[in-house]
């Protein structure tokens, strides 16, 4: 169980992530952009700092065991899984025997094949539905079961496209300073990322979760869990019941949750389903953790006024466009965008698809993976 003090040391150690000492950085492997610690007895984040501009890049979490390391979600390219190695070798002569892949989007699965080079025999866990969108959409992005100089080529090109419009903006004498200052950092983040691209392949899960899995250990045993579609339609959770501790992937992200592809109705059912496990504490797949439930009703009622309004407006038999000139969300918007930037990233990544998410659940059209509003 885990007090309210020892909650404070918990978040003082994530927040110490973001400036390590000198001590750290000398015995640590660089690791960047990740900082990682150690926030509770033998269970570690590897995360970017809270005013990280580049690539999204999900948590990390390693649990160690008596015979071996769980790790959940791997990262965007095959240099993060480079970096969990090297992470896992830096405490421990253990191997890391499972990798659970919370969801199939880009940033959580891409590191597979560097922590299977490591461990051959690592158990990869995901659900049917993750496998299937790793198969499917993910491999519609160019992504191979093999390097593919190709996809390289364009996330590079991809990428270099976007610094340039950044680096314009860092230059343009109509923002303030501290506007240019952010424009050229998020340059420079997403221009140091572009080597980490190369060898990036995926790697196919060797063992399907359908309700759960038991990984167990006398210390930390970890459930995998299914509770229900949510952000994608295979969402795994990862519960550990002694440390009342849940990793939820994308199911929570923070301090601006993403929409894409998901599922209205059900994610509400698994938020609650979520809550009921009484965790004290929540690791999301980006942001920091959390230490109650108040993120998580939030969500709840975000997604609720979502389904409300635009549910309405369907029965109507409106369009999506004319459902999305019609609907209010400037409360929602208030509580999550209460800077111009999180309200256009609150804009981009929430509203704009769980409107569409919403009005095809309230119209009965199917809600298919890498299909519709995408990032």
């Amino acid at each position: 169980m885990i007090g309210k003090y020892a909650r404070a040391s918990i978040f003082a150690a994530v927040l110490a992530m973001a400036a390590p000492t000198r001590a750290q950085e000398s015995q640590a492997p660089d690791l960047a952009p990740y900082h990682a610690a150690q926030f509770i007895d033998g269970v570690r984040l590897m995360a970017p700092p809270p005013d990280y501009l580049g690539f999204a890049t999900s948590n990390i979490l390693i649990v160690e065991q008596q015979d071996g390391i769980v790790v959940v979600d791997s990262g965007f390219a095959r240099a993060d899984g480079d970096r969990v190695v090297a992470y896992v070798r830096s405490f421990t002569d253990k191997p890391v025997k499972a990798l659970i892949i919370t969801h199939w989007h880009n940033d959580h699965p891409q590191g597979a094949s560097q922590i299977r080079e490591a461990w051959p025999d690592v158990r990869i866990i995901a659900t049917e539905q993750t496998r299937f969108g790793i198969d499917g959409p993910a491999r519609s992005l160019g992504l191979a079961y093999q390097p593919s100089p190709e996809w390289e080529a364009a996330v590079t090109a991809q990428i270099n496209e976007g610094v340039a419009a950044d680096e314009a903006q860092a230059a343009n004498a109509e923002h303030d300073a501290l506007q240019r200052q952010r424009f050229a950092r998020r340059a420079r983040q997403f221009r140091e990322r572009i080597p980490d691209i190369a060898g990036t392949h995926l790697v196919a899960p060797t063992e399907i979760l359908r309700d759960e899995i038991l990984i167990d250990d006398p210390e930390r045993p970890v459930r995998v869990l299914f509770l229900g579609r949510a952000n994608t339609d295979g969402d795994a959770i990862v519960w550990l019941p002694n440390q009342r501790l849940v990793a939820t992937g994308d199911v929570v992200v923070s301090p601006i949750p993403f929409g894409f592809f998901s599922y209205p109705a059900d994610w509400i059912e698994a938020l609650g389903r979520i809550k009921a496990l009484e965790f004290e504490l929540l690791v999301p797949g980006h942001g920091l953790p959390q230490s109650d439930s108040a993120y998580v009703d939030r969500l709840v009622a975000t997604i609720t006024d979502i389904r409300t309004q635009v549910g309405a407006l369907a029965a109507q038999r409106l369009t999506l466009e004319q459902v999305r000139e019609r609907v209010d969300f400037s409360a929602q918007t208030a509580i999550f965008g209460p800077t111009n930037r999180r309200r256009v990233a609150f804009e981009g990544l929430w509203l704009r698809p769980m409107i569409e998410n919403a009005w095809k659940e309230a119209r009965g059209i199917p809600i298919v993976q890498g299909e519709g509003e995408a990032p």
